[in-house]
């Protein structure tokens, strides 16, 4: 009885210390892809934190939808790689800021391709104004939608 105790109470602080590893490691990737996200956005780097804190509703549906997409693929990369501890940060590293890195250039991509299919507003006046625009659900869709399709493909 005594060693069964002792297994489980290993088995539960290595499978903690695992966690805290994967957690300290999605911090950092979830960082640089919100700071890569935030270099591609137009305007001045840093708006979106001051954007986000003042309420603004396009930037924080957004920011959220980048956010979960790239959570879905460090949440894929962790599923496949998590039985070896080494391994499985490394794959989880690489894969999460490679996927990061696409985001953020599909982000891009979709900031230079939008303002030829906007007549009457600039990108800009849409992200940062404070009434709700429908592109930045579109652009939110579009973050999660490339997120799964990574995600999924690691799977």
């Amino acid at each position: 009885m005594n060693s069964i105790w002792e297994s489980m109470v290993k088995d539960t602080a290595e499978a903690f210390s695992h966690s805290l590893c994967y957690v300290g490691l999605s911090i950092v990737v979830l960082a640089l892809s919100y700071i890569g996200s935030d270099i591609v956005t137009p305007g001045k780097l840093g708006n979106k934190a001051r954007l986000l804190l003042k309420g603004n509703r396009n930037v924080a549906v957004m920011t959220s939808a980048h956010l979960m997409a790239s959570s879905l693929i460090l949440l894929a990369s962790i599923w496949v790689t998590h039985e070896e501890l080494g391994k499985g940060l490394l794959m989880t590293g690489t894969f999460g800021l490679l996927g990061a890195g696409a985001l953020v250039f599909i982000e891009w991509l979709v900031n230079r391709v939008a303002p030829a299919l906007l007549t009457e507003q600039s990108v800009e006046d849409i992200l940062y104004g404070f009434k709700f625009h429908p592109l930045s659900a579109v652009i939110a869709t579009i973050d999660v939608v490339f997120g799964l399709i990574i995600a999924v493909s690691i799977l």
